[in-house]
């Protein structure tokens, strides 16, 4: 996948099939998956290769899943600035009934913890976070 289809979340999803599509000039015709791709749930190469995966849901079909709902595992959130001040996240899995989970906080926006991490684990000043934001490398 070249960088620039890897750059926005869309194009990834849009070019999910990029990197398979590269390796399977490596796999022998025998072992390659023969259906179309939309005629499969998910991605048939890894399967080819060995390797475990399943489907790429967006939300809706994550929350229209039987055995999500089945297991309650949509968890809204409050979240300032979203459509209607909330989101749903997708809950723990693990119910404990003594100490079920407590959903405190929502997801950071992106780079919210940005200065910190620099900060704290790579021992930036201020003034150095601010230079590399100026230069968009954070």
């Amino acid at each position: 996948m070249h960088p620039a289809q890897a750059k926005q979340k869309t194009s990834r999803v849009a070019n999910l099939w990029l990197p398979w599509v590269s390796i399977a000039g490596h796999i022998s015709p025998d072992d390659q998956v023969k259906l179309p791709l939309a005629a499969v749930p998910s991605p048939p190469l890894p399967f080819a290769l060995g390797v475990p995966s399943g489907p790429v849901n967006t939300l809706d079909q994550v929350f229209a899943d039987p055995q999500v709902r089945a297991r309650g595992l949509r968890a809204p959130m409050a979240y300032p600035g979203a459509k209607g001040g909330a989101v749903d996240l997708i809950g723990n899995p693990i119910k404990l009934s003594a100490t079920p989970v407590d959903y405190r906080l929502p997801p950071p926006r992106l780079g919210a913890h940005t200065q910190d991490v620099l900060s704290e684990l790579l021992d930036m000043d201020t003034s150095e976070v601010e230079r590399l934001r100026a230069r968009g490398v954070v």
